[in-house]
């Protein structure tokens, strides 16, 4: 995996964790994140 997918996916992640705090009605936005990293880490 290359290092800027992983930080580029950690500031996706980070935005949507904020997007969430705001707006806790969309805990699916993060599905797609987890499942990505999933993929990596495995």
């Amino acid at each position: 995996m290359p290092w800027n997918d992983f930080v580029r996916m950690l500031a996706s992640l980070w935005l949507c964790l904020h997007k969430m705090r705001r707006n806790p009605k969309h805990p699916a936005l993060l599905r797609p994140f987890v499942s990505s990293y999933l993929d990596w880490t495995i």
